[in-house]
């Protein structure tokens, strides 16, 4: 068995969903993918923490301008969380749910207070207040230490409104946002979008079509 919990590192990176760069510098998707991908293989297999982390360490992913990325901050974040998952010693008995230390809520409140969304102007979007409140009682709820499968089942409970004549918050980016959210609440796994489904890209990766 390996000394850190491979079965929900491996599942970190499996559902991960990094934000596209447009007219900004990112990391290329095809290495970016081809990478998480080896260190999932590694992940799988159990090897030694040293072992993947040199790999990590070795990896130098090109930067593209032109094309689309991947966010360089997210994908940076991401590796972060999993060095620090591999240096956790793994204990079935122990709770999988993230710390609910001072430190790790203002990281949370951080990730939600920082986020922007782009607006739809031609297209239907998520209604702006419905979000916005929403995420305000998100930030209520870290806040009295909701964390993992709490927060899962909290999101998967919003409902937000289409805004189809008026702005609107991009529904994908809405969605890909909450996902990552409850990942780096210490949740398991993506959760349903909480509204038209049928728009998200989540659904095409997470085999929801």
């Amino acid at each position: 068995m390996a000394p850190y919990d491979s079965a929900r590192i491996a599942r970190t990176l499996t559902t991960v969903v990094f934000t596209p760069t447009r007219l900004r510098e990112g990391y290329d998707i095809d290495e970016v993918d081809r990478f998480i991908d080896q260190v999932i293989v590694m992940v799988k297999a159990g090897e030694p923490r040293e072992d993947i982390e040199r790999f990590i360490d070795a990896t130098a992913i090109e930067k593209t301008r032109v094309r689309t990325g991947y966010d360089i901050h997210e994908v940076d974040e991401l590796f972060t969380k999993i060095r620090a998952a591999l240096a956790v010693p793994f204990d079935p008995k122990t709770p999988r749910s993230v710390a609910s230390s001072p430190k790790e809520t203002t990281r949370l409140v951080t990730m939600i207070e920082n986020v922007r969304f782009q607006q739809t102007k031609y297209s239907s979007g998520y209604d702006q207040d419905d979000v916005d409140d929403f995420l305000d009682s998100l930030i209520a709820a870290v806040k009295r230490g909701k964390r993992g499968s709490d927060i899962e089942t909290f999101i998967a409970g919003a409902k937000f409104d289409l805004a189809k004549f008026r702005e609107g918050y991009d529904m994908d980016e809405v969605d890909e946002f909450l996902d990552r959210f409850i990942l780096a609440s210490g949740g398991d796994r993506a959760t349903q979008p909480p509204h038209q489904p049928e728009h998200s890209v989540l659904r095409k990766l997470f085999g929801r079509e």
